[in-house]
């Protein structure tokens, strides 16, 4: 996610493994870090680093949002199919966990603090607008949140099914996220509009 002046990057950091063994794709370490290009490749370079209180499988953060003081991701992960369904690859055996945790980066001081949604659990397919509200001191962001089952909407056999959009989505959401104050105050999300639901998804 870029913004003009840096481009972020929201990534797991799990501690490395003893010798040449990278570390585990299951940890509670969750990193921000700047990219920054090179003559060949891009390269990271690590700016906050921040302990979940859960560990995650394949964490990862769709489109996360930038605005002038703050970056924000919504943390996604994996989770064990319950029972096993006729995917292939990883997505017979596991899917995206509907979940609640946030990540929220203040970029003046290179500090990170999780939060949580609460009740309000879904895979964050993308964020479609994000700001700074100068009112109540925070983030607001706009969501297309999804299922656990999002994913297998792209499997050849639910191609060629009629779509099912209330097991793929959820209604839209708005979110905000305190940039003040105590991390208990969490983040409080509401529908993004009664015109849009999961039967008539936005997206």
């Amino acid at each position: 996610a870029c913004d003009g002046s840096a481009c972020f990057v929201q990534h797991p950091c799990p501690k490395p493994g003893p010798g040449p063994v990278p570390g585990s794709p299951l940890t509670d370490q969750a990193c921000f870090s700047l990219l920054r290009p090179t003559a060949g490749d891009l390269r990271t370079v690590l700016v906050s680093r921040a302990t979940l209180p859960r560990k995650k499988l394949i964490q990862h953060s769709h489109s996360p949002c930038v605005t002038p003081r703050f970056v924000l991701a919504k943390l996604d992960s994996f989770g064990a199919r319950s029972p096993l369904n006729t995917n292939g690859g990883m997505l017979r055996f596991l899917h995206q966990d509907e979940d609640d945790l946030w990540l929220l980066l203040e970029r003046a001081t290179n500090r990170s603090r999780v939060l949580s949604s609460g009740g309000a659990r879904f895979v964050n397919n993308h964020f479609w607008n994000c700001f700074e509200d100068p009112r109540t001191a925070e983030v607001v962001v706009e969501t297309v949140a999804t299922t656990s089952e999002y994913l297998d909407l792209y499997s050849e056999p639910n191609l060629r099914a009629p779509m099912e959009w209330s097991r793929r989505f959820q209604a839209p959401l708005r979110c905000r996220v305190p940039t003040e104050g105590s991390a208990k105050a969490g983040v409080r999300c509401a529908p993004l509009s009664a015109a849009v639901n999961a039967s008539l998804p936005f997206d």
